[in-house]
């Protein structure tokens, strides 16, 4: 529980400037890593909401670990989603690994080196902070891959660091760090040559990561893999690593790259297509936020729009084969969704059936009953879904489909819509509130379908029949 004085200390802190909390909070880092014995905790919790609001970097000044972990920054994940796959290393190994080496791996050394950075980190010796991480780094890479020596994943053997981490993917994930240590300064150059987030990928930032992959690949062949796989992560245009495997491998066409050593790094663009295929494929539109469909499906389509605009990819290729594969899961999963939508359109407005649909005045309003709530939410959940994926449907596969469901629902929305304001001109003191519940649904159907300016219009062609029924009444 809070006392009254912690309290008082929160509104006072989260009420600086955002230099001084900026200010404030690297001094708490220093003094922390120090062994100082401030109240860390509460001050940095405290600083926290202001810290957030200024944006920019992280303050204050990183620990020994951090500092460790420096050269896995672009393979840490939050966890594992199924399997562990290259390069890969969920965040939750880092403390395990860490301790390994502190209690049983090297502790002296792991004290000594421990000792050293934060006493470089204080004194901002950076020159000394790289020495000693170069050698940390060595040291460690030594020791992990001696444990691991000669030990198998269906072996015994591997069961005792399964036991001892308490997780396979954490026992997998520290042998990998191990190997990753052995090129950790190649890889920190890479970081330093590269921007953390890289936009749109250049000649330049190609060169860099050429000039980096050469060293690896010719002092450790086996794990020159690695550079592209620290490249993909930093690029916003995920499909761009495509042209970063062209320049490394040298390799002529898409079908060629993918057979090579680092061709996996491109599978792995594919591997997320498929996925995101997958996702929209489970995703009933009517039964889900149309906010998670549509953050699927927009990404799904900037993948596919970006591989097939920036890169020839041959149909007979793997790559080729796994996209357009891809694509027909999207286009048939949503094709046989969106074909039905003027159905849950027309359900969701109580009709009188007088002919087929589509026929001019075939679907009157049917004022004696109110539209059903139920099937309501439905059809403007769908609706909304259709709103937000217009954009999306041609690169989404699914194009024609959209445009005829949407072309058949604003053609009956338009028939009802024009019935609806002649029964409300007509209408009378009793009947004018149910009509109103059909114009809120209309008005709400026909801004998704048709638009805004469709959906004012009507809405003031609804306010003058209720002025004229009013007059008449009068």
């Amino acid at each position: 529980m809070r006392t009254e004085t912690q309290k008082k200390l929160e509104v006072f802190l989260g009420a600086l400037p955002k230099d001084k909390a900026r200010s404030l909070a690297t001094a708490i880092e220093y003094d922390r890593i120090a062994g100082g014995r401030m109240e860390h905790g509460i001050v940095l919790r405290s600083l926290r909401p202001v810290l957030q609001k200024a944006g920019g970097p992280r303050p204050g000044t990183a620990s020994p670990l951090r500092l460790f972990c420096q050269p896995l920054e672009e393979f840490l994940v939050a966890d594992h989603a199924r399997n562990k796959g290259v390069g890969q290393i969920s965040r939750a190994s880092l403390t395990p690994l860490w301790e390994w080496l502190a209690n049983d791996l090297m502790p002296e050394k792991h004290n000594v080196f421990s000792a050293r950075l934060v006493r470089y980190i204080l004194a901002k010796d950076d020159e000394a902070i790289a020495e000693t991480l170069a050698d940390l780094h060595q040291m460690a890479s030594r020791v992990i891959a001696s444990a691991y020596d000669g030990v198998d994943d269906d072996s015994r053997d591997f069961l005792k660091f399964v036991d001892r981490f308490g997780e396979i993917d954490i026992a997998k994930d520290i042998r990998e760090v191990g190997r990753i240590l052995e090129v950790a300064p190649h890889l920190m150059r890479l970081q330093n040559r590269l921007d953390r987030r890289i936009e749109d990928l250049s000649d330049q930032d190609i060169l860099a990561a050429k000039a980096v992959y050469d060293e690896v690949a010719k002092e450790r062949p086996d794990m020159a893999a690695y550079v592209p796989l620290a490249v993909k992560p930093k690029l916003a245009k995920p499909w761009q690593i495509i042209g970063v495997l062209a320049a490394l491998s040298r390799a002529p066409d898409d079908r060629m790259i993918q057979k090579t050593d680092i061709g996996f790094v491109g599978d792995l663009v594919f591997d997320e297509l498929e996925e995101l295929a997958a996702l929209v494929n489970a995703h009933q539109i009517i039964e889900t936020e149309s906010e998670d469909v549509i953050e699927a499906l927009r990404r799904f389509a900037d993948i596919s729009r970006g591989v097939t605009r920036e890169y020839k990819l041959h149909r007979d290729g793997a790559w080729g084969q796994r996209l357009f594969a891809a694509r027909k899961v999207v286009a048939q999963s949503l094709d046989r969704q969106i074909k039905r939508f003027p159905d849950y359109v027309v359900k969701a407005l109580p009709v009188l059936q007088m002919g087929a649909f589509g026929g001019q005045g075939a679907l009157r309003p049917d004022m004696s009953k109110a539209p059903d709530g139920y099937h309501a939410e439905r059809a403007l959940r769908f609706a909304e879904f259709m709103d937000n994926s217009r954009f999306l449907a041609a690169d989404g596969a699914f194009g024609n489909s959209h445009q005829q469901a949407m072309e058949q629902a604003q053609s009956f929305l338009q028939i009802y819509g024009d019935d609806l304001i002649s029964e409300v001109r007509a209408a009378n003191a009793s009947s004018l509130d149910r009509l109103q519940e059909h114009l809120q649904v209309t008005i709400a159907l026909v801004r998704y379908i048709a638009g805004d300016d469709e959906a004012d219009l009507l809405q003031k062609r609804a306010v003058v029949a209720s002025q004229t029924a009013e007059e008449q009444a009068s």
